[in-house]
């Protein structure tokens, strides 16, 4: 078992420009390059000191075109959007003017990272965000977005490894090519996008679903000291169909549908 390596694209481009099937498969590329770039010689020398899994991630601020989506799937790559999500609006418009208003040519990513967060653009308007990374019954990844410290009481859980949060699935805003969850933590709106090969099999299940049952399950892995001693936990958070009539449920959807089309 080799120790997981995280590989990751990350787009930016605007609203109406979608991420499309080029764009994966050149990732798909590297991703390749990168895994046969390990030679054992007969000598039982190694050309590089570790082995790893390599997992690809590609993000992007806009939405994927169907096409992308079905080519990752079948690539096992894990593609996260952030179309249509408001709490990183402003995030979003500050790194488009920040690129508009900034002379990028011959800088090393580094450089750019670095004068962008000591630019006035970085985060100008909206602070109040906490982000964590989940993954949905064990299999897909979801970056899910809230106020900040929306798990505030993180670092005074039990000493179990695992805690249990209950949430309710309340709201979601679908397009063409992806869709926006909205869950209820504990009184906190807390946003996801999937895009539409993954949520709809999550809109599939909950229709299959009764009031008040089990949706699905998202894992957050995080390190905690306990005893001095670095310990993975887990925080799974439990989501459930709102506790009322599932009709009202579908009216409830069909409406903030309705609204996002006009």
């Amino acid at each position: 078992m080799y120790p997981i390596r995280l590989i990751c694209e990350c787009k930016c481009y605007s609203e109406n420009y979608k991420v499309r099937l080029p764009h994966i498969r050149n990732f798909v590329g590297v991703m390749k390059d990168i895994s046969e770039n390990y030679i054992v010689y007969k000598s039982g020398e190694r050309n590089v000191a570790k082995r790893h899994n390599d997992v690809g991630c590609f993000f992007s601020a806009s939405s994927f075109t169907i096409d992308a989506q079905e080519y990752a799937w079948a690539h096992n790559i894990f593609i996260i959007s952030f179309n249509n999500n408001s709490k990183l609006k402003y995030i979003i418009k500050d790194i488009k003017t920040f690129v508009n208003n900034t002379q990028l040519k011959n800088k090393t990513k580094k450089e750019i990272i670095r004068q962008f967060k000591e630019s006035n653009f970085s985060f100008s308007e909206d602070k109040n965000i906490s982000v964590a990374i989940g993954i949905i019954d064990g299999v897909y990844p979801v970056t899910l977005i809230g106020n900040q410290k929306w798990l505030y009481d993180i670092d005074n859980m039990t000493d179990n490894l695992s805690e249990i949060i209950l949430a309710e699935k309340t709201q979601r805003k679908s397009n063409k090519f992806d869709t926006l969850f909205t869950l209820n933590v504990r009184g906190e709106k807390i946003n996801f996008t999937l895009p539409n090969i993954i949520a709809n099999k999550i809109k599939n299940r909950v229709d299959q679903t009764n009031s008040g049952e089990q949706i699905f399950t998202i894992d957050i892995p995080y390190i905690r000291n306990i005893n001095d001693n670095s310990i993975r936990r887990f925080v799974k958070i439990i989501v459930k169909l709102p506790n009322y009539e599932k009709e009202e449920y579908k009216k409830h959807i069909q409406i903030v549908q309705e609204e996002n089309l006009r």
